[in-house]
């Protein structure tokens, strides 16, 4: 399947191959997602897709890719702009409380604005710096991408995270220099290949804890 496709083959195609049972009306409610990206990003630049091919492709099915790797029952999204992955997550598991954390305003009104239009009730959007939000302790996840090293995420992650919590990031080809200096410090670190369909690039889960 090439990136021509119509975007809704493209996601149900991917979403096969990655195995998934999406719950009923997701796939529709990811493509409507995916549009008001697109929409907004005309005057927002909330992503560097300027497609609906290429944002199924490099966005939605790279989040969904994570998905059988979200255990408990909340997570807290760390620096989630356009929403990837947590508004993402929410929509494929309604039954997962996702706080999407997002320090700007302009994003922060937009991932309102999807909540609303597209009734994803179990989100709960959170205009402010990681930093300046109290510890809660109380998150089974933390989830990031592409948002900045691992090591600060960590730091970021670590005070709203239970006990046995872990953090969840998805970047690109494999942070070896990192992973060892998390290790290092005595953390916990598995790292997942990800096989993302239509998209060739090298994509890894890491999972980091507490040993």
């Amino acid at each position: 399947m090439n990136g021509t496709a119509a975007p809704g083959r493209l996601l149900a195609e991917g979403v096969q191959a990655l195995g998934l049972e999406l719950p009923p009306e997701a796939e529709a409610r990811l493509l409507a997602y995916g549009e008001l990206v697109l929409h907004w990003n005309r005057v927002h630049n909330l992503t560097s897709a300027r497609d609906a091919g290429t944002f199924v492709r490099r966005h939605l099915l790279d989040c969904l890719a994570a998905l059988p790797f979200l255990a408990g029952n909340g997570l807290i999204d760390i620096g989630s702009g356009a929403g990837l992955p947590g508004m993402v997550f929410a929509i494929a598991r309604p039954d997962l409380h996702c706080r999407l954390v997002e320090p700007r305003h302009k994003r922060a009104a937009f991932l309102h604005m999807v909540r609303a239009e597209l009734g994803v009730e179990n989100v709960e959007v959170l205009s402010a710096r990681m930093e300046d939000l109290p510890a809660t302790g109380g998150h089974d996840l933390a989830t990031a991408r592409a948002v900045t090293a691992l090591a600060e995420l960590w730091h970021l992650a670590r005070s709203h995270l239970s006990p046995a919590g872990r953090l969840l990031a998805l970047v690109g080809h494999r942070p070896s220099e990192a992973i060892a200096a998390l290790e290092a410090a005595g953390l916990a670190v598995v790292v997942h290949r990800l096989l993302v369909p239509h998209l060739p690039e090298a994509r890894h889960l890491v999972v980091v804890g507490a040993a």
